[in-house]
């Protein structure tokens, strides 16, 4: 599998610059269904943290994220990249 597994961010703030190819994808509720984050070429995608959720509990949470899926890997490999 090509990607980063399941995990959350451990530093305040992650920015992502996005490129328009997809795979980031989140899952906001642990244990709840994973959403695909539509690639905005140009864009930041801000991903809050663990240290930020331990700083401000009542207000921010981190989120689970993950990229690349097996279906993505087949896809690249099916393709020779």
């Amino acid at each position: 599998m090509l990607g980063a597994g399941a995990h959350s961010d451990y530093g305040m703030l992650t920015l992502l610059r996005t490129d328009g190819v997809p795979g980031l994808q989140v899952r906001p509720e642990p244990g709840g269904p994973w959403h695909a984050v539509p690639p905005r070429p140009g864009a930041f995608i801000v991903n809050l943290g663990d240290m930020l959720e331990r700083c401000a509990p009542a207000s921010a949470a981190a989120d689970f994220s993950q990229t690349g899926t097996a279906a993505m890997t087949s896809l690249l490999c099916s393709r020779g990249l």
